[in-house]
């Protein structure tokens, strides 16, 4: 009976217990719960079920719902708390088996006062507020608790921002599912947990791992994927000033670890992240395109502060940079940030840097693929192309200051250009290397640098100068920099090929094959040297298409030795130049129009300003030099060789006196031979210069273009030699050119406009001795600060005045061979009527025939001449005189002169009456005294008769031709010259004169035929 009462009262307590936990509980707790949630939020809630089961401790709440009038703010579907009481009990902590809500809903908005309807969800409670400070104030340990499991079931979360006059942002989170183990701060045991969670349309963010509250521990894997910027940026609108397309795409994977038990100890694990298909637009047009952004393998250590990449890559970005008018770059407009005040956030970054421990960096690999960066200066007018883009390096560390970088390489092509100024830069595949750099507080280092381009163009339209340069190929090796002192073991230049084109002044320059060595180079301080320098047989072209010259060097074989500067100043211990090939070419120029004016640019001196430089500068070897010139611009064309040229300069030292030796000699063309020899003051070439050339055994007929051009004859044979002395003391040049040529013999006669009207066979007569040379000697004086002071002008217009003083005045130098006067033998003197060479005239005709000994080309001609009166009387007086020996032996007796002369006068003058004429003669002395002047009477009748006698010219011009034979008789026969050397004039001269005292025999100058 007992039992039976017992367990009637245990099965009333279970019924009681049972209705009491399945009905009047949940109707007692839900209004509770609802006035409770209603009390202390501004919105109203709404509760439709309430569940508890008192045997398994489990309490649901259904649809729970808070509304802003007719949106929902928070629902949920179902709220189940499943308590473990007797775990509770055994273990002493709060003990939850599960903790699950199902279809949650949350819809978060910000107002266009940037306020949230979360914010004012709960209502303000003083009491609520100062209890919490005084809970904050006490230490107490955490409640132990824990939740076995959390499970969040396809949860929605829904964010609006509200926006003035635009249509609402809204992110929609879906599928919003996590559970989480072991939560709590009992056993104090990492709690596993799993998020999934679906936002918009595309994007999905899973996250798998551990998490512990107390001390907080957390791990686990994070992976988010097909996340859309696009659809985030209208959330700041205000802040962008692009747009995104919605391609953009970022996915992001890593694992992480955070553990706070004895400091903050963070880990990120193989995180890939990568952002694809950025396309940043802007005012619709796209500024930034990239099509990859990728880190692989980023494995991230803290505190020990270490970072690890495997690879870094950008896959084809594309930007456009534009600089407008008022000097703002675009890209820095993309993003609206307003400024603040750094300066306390600067030093507190700056202590935490000082107190922080270092990081390590480690990146494998960096990629930059096929990118294009333009930019464009509108104010500038400059714009900036550089394309092909591709960057590799390995190997990347940073520690602290230590910075590695095992190898990178970049290449690309550029094109810029300044509208401005009408200059263009374009460059094609250009590559730049650099392997193991390093670098820290003290040491830096390179081991290798290369730059490469296959072609690089600079066009300068405003100048008209443009410059090509090909296969541009430097080389640096081994560059090391400790505290500012640099060591560089070798750069070098590999044989690109330049080409620079003027067209304003028609001139062209190509260097081809050009390699340059430079070995050992470093800088102490203020001090930097070069161990050598070598150039290695490149080829240089100079056109100059106006002036139709055309310069070629090549096989340039140079080699300098020991190179210092410090402190401004020079030093080159020693100089090579071996196998110099250098041909210059004078090509045929236009004919200028006479009516152009030739325009001389007056010479200026420039004030010499004092210099700090100065130079020691050690010998300066040439070896086996070879020089062609060629002169096309004459009537024959001109070339020269000079072959196997060697030499050297002494040194040439800026602060010392002594002054530089030069000494150079050569081979021209096939047998001649060169040299050049002097001293030179470096410091002032006009203060001292003391050289020597020298030019011997010269085939003159290669000068035969020039003899051609400037006095219109070849020249068939002949040797020249050349001693030219070249003196300059305090700017005052004496100079002395000594000319030899020998053997000459000129040639046919050509056709030149610029030649000078010069008898040159008369001039070689008169200069050439009797072997065949001519010997002279031209002084050169001058100031060569004097603006019109040209040393080539000067020498020719002395030659040429020499030529024309020798042609002009012939006998001038020609009497100076024997010491004498000219005029003791330009001419030769005859008695009137008489053709005998009188004795005086035989020392001239003596002192000629010297001279055509020894003048093997001249011949002298003789121009016959009488005197048309003088030679005439003198005639006449001797056929008289003959006439009146005949009368005067029919006298026998008495005056038989006076009387033949009587007769013939009265037989002659019959109207004339002998007494009248005697009456003419009669005089009177200075006594008074009369008496008959006899004398004068009778040479009054000799002349009147003789005046009667009959000359013809042809007797005239019969004593002028015996003359002339008398003199051609006695050179011939007597003193044995040549035939041809003497030339009787076809042309008698005839003599008008009444002053003459003598019939002249004028001589002059001819060329022997």
């Amino acid at each position: 009976m007992k039992k039976n009462k017992l367990a009637l009262i245990l099965s009333s307590i279970l019924i009681i217990y049972s209705i009491l936990g399945f009905v009047a509980v949940p109707k007692i707790v839900k209004p509770i719960i609802i006035d409770n949630i209603n009390a202390n939020i501004t919105q109203k809630a709404s509760l439709e079920k309430v569940s508890f089961n008192p045997f398994l401790l489990t309490v649901s709440l259904e649809n729970l719902k808070i509304q802003d009038k007719e949106e929902t703010t928070f629902s949920i579907d179902s709220l189940t708390i499943d308590f473990n009481l007797f775990r509770t009990i055994s273990e002493r902590h709060l003990a939850f088996q599960d903790l699950q809500l199902v279809n949650p809903y949350i819809h978060v908005i910000e107002n266009e006062d940037k306020s949230f309807n979360l914010e004012k969800l709960v209502k303000p409670s003083e009491e609520t507020t100062s209890k919490e400070e005084t809970q904050a104030s006490e230490v107490t340990e955490p409640i132990k608790f824990q939740i076995y499991k959390t499970a969040i079931q396809k949860a929605k979360i829904k964010f609006t921002k509200l926006q003035k006059d635009k249509k609402p942002f809204v992110v929609n989170i879906k599928e919003f599912n996590y559970t989480f183990y072991d939560m709590g701060t009992f056993r104090n045991i990492l709690a596993s947990h799993s998020l999934d969670i679906l936002i918009n349309k595309h994007t999905r963010l899973d996250i798998n791992g551990g998490l512990r509250v107390h001390p907080f521990h957390m791990y686990g894997n994070v992976k988010l994927s097909n996340l859309r910027p696009s659809e985030f940026l209208p959330y700041k609108e205000e802040l962008f000033n692009f747009k995104l397309t919605d391609e953009t795409n970022i996915d992001l994977a890593f694992g992480y670890n955070v553990d706070t038990k004895k400091e903050l100890d963070i880990k990120i694990n193989n995180l890939d992240f990568a952002l694809t298909n950025l396309n940043i637009m802007q005012n619709k047009h796209s500024t930034v395109y990239l099509k990859a952004l990728k880190i692989q393998d980023l494995n991230l250590n803290y505190p020990e502060n270490s970072l690890d990449i495997q690879a870094f890559t950008l896959e084809q970005l594309n930007t456009k940079i534009i600089k407008d008018k008022k000097e703002v770059i675009n890209l820095t407009k993309l993003v609206n940030i307003e400024e603040e005040k750094t300066s306390k956030k600067e030093e507190e970054t700056k202590a935490q840097s000082e107190t922080s421990k270092p990081w390590k960096v480690n990146l494998a690999n960096i990629n930059i693929n096929n990118t294009k960066v333009f930019f464009d200066d509108q104010k500038a007018l400059l714009s900036t192309m550089i394309k092909d883009i591709n960057l590799q390096g390995k190997s990347l560390k940073v520690n602290n200051k230590d910075i590695t970088l095992e190898e990178v390489s970049l290449k690309n092509s550029l094109d810029f250009k300044d509208t401005k100024n009408k200059l263009e830069v374009n460059t094609l595949n250009n590559s730049f290397s650099v392997r193991n750099i390093s670098t820290d507080t003290i040491n830096n280092q390179i081991g290798y640098l290369d730059l490469k381009s296959q072609e690089i163009k600079v066009s300068d339209k405003k100048s008209k100068t443009y410059i090509t340069t090909k296969n541009f190929d430097i080389n640096i090796n081994e560059v090391k920099n400790k505290n500012q002192d640099v060591e560089i073991s070798k750069v070098s230049l590999n044989r690109p090929t330049i080409l620079i084109d003027d067209k304003k002044t028609d001139k062209k320059i190509s260097i081809n094959k050009l390699l340059i060595d430079v070995n050992k180079i470093k800088k102490a301080g203020t001090k930097v040297t070069v161990d050598n320098i070598k150039v290695n047989e490149p080829s240089f072209s100079f056109k100059d298409n106006k002036a139709k010259t055309d310069i070629q060097a090549k096989d340039i074989n140079l080699l300098v030795n020991k190179i210092t500067h410090n402190n401004n100043e020079l030093k080159i211990v020693s100089s090579s130049i071996n196998k110099p090939f250098i041909a210059v070419t004078l090509g045929k120029q236009a004919k200028k129009k006479e009516e152009e004016k030739r325009v001389v640019a007056k010479k200026t001196v420039a004030k010499k300003e004092k210099s700090n430089f100065s130079f020691d500068i050690g010998p300066v070897k040439i070896k086996n030099a070879q020089m062609v010139f060629q002169d096309k611009n004459l009537p024959i064309p001109f070339k020269t060789n000079i072959s196997k040229l060697h030499g050297d300069f002494s040194r040439l030292h800026s602060s010392s006196s002594k002054p530089t030796k030069l000494q150079l000699e050569g081979k021209v063309d096939k047998y001649g031979y060169t040299k050049i020899t002097g001293t030179v003051d470096i410091n002032d070439i006009k203060l001292l210069t003391d050289t020597t050339i020298l030019f011997k055994n010269i085939a003159i007929k290669n000068f035969t273009p020039y003899s051609g051009k400037f006095v219109g004859r070849e020249i068939d044979s002949g040797k020249l030699n050349l001693d030219l002395k070249y003196n300059i003391r305090k700017s005052n040049l004496d100079a002395k050119n000594s000319i030899i040529i020998s053997d000459i013999k000129l040639g046919k006669q050509v056709q030149s406009e610029d030649a000078a009207n010069l008898p040159l066979d008369l001039a070689i007569a008169l200069l050439e001795n009797s072997d065949g040379v001519i010997d002279l000697e031209l002084p050169i004086t001058g100031n060569v600060d004097d603006p019109q002071f040209a040393i080539a002008p000067i020498v020719w217009k002395v030659f040429t005045n020499l030529i024309v003083k020798a042609i002009s005045s012939p006998f001038t130098l020609l009497a100076s061979v024997l010491g004498i006067e000219a005029d003791e033998i330009k001419s030769i003197d005859f008695e009137y009527g008489n053709t005998t060479i009188i004795a005086s005239e035989k020392e001239a005709l003596d002192n000629i025939a010297k001279i055509l000994a020894k003048k093997k080309r001249l011949a002298i001609n003789v121009s016959p001449s009488y005197h048309q009166t003088y030679d005439t009387l003198a005639i006449q007086d001797k056929k008289f005189d003959k006439f009146l020996e005949k009368r005067m032996k029919k006298i026998v007796k008495g005056d038989e002169y006076k009387e033949a002369l009587e007769d013939l006068f009265e037989e002659t003058f019959k109207d004339k009456d002998l007494d009248d004429i005697e009456e003419m003669f009669e005089k009177t002395d200075k006594k008074g005294k009369k008496y008959f002047d006899n004398k004068a009477y009778v040479e009054y009748l000799r002349k009147t008769l003789a005046n009667l006698q009959k000359v013809s010219t042809n007797e005239l011009e019969t004593l002028a031709k015996t003359r002339s034979q008398n003199i051609l008789d006695y050179l011939i026969k007597e003193k044995k010259v040549e035939k041809n050397a003497i030339v009787i004039d076809e042309k008698i001269n005839v003599q008008i004169d009444e002053k003459d005292k003598w019939s002249t025999f004028n001589l002059s100058v001819s060329v022997k035929k």
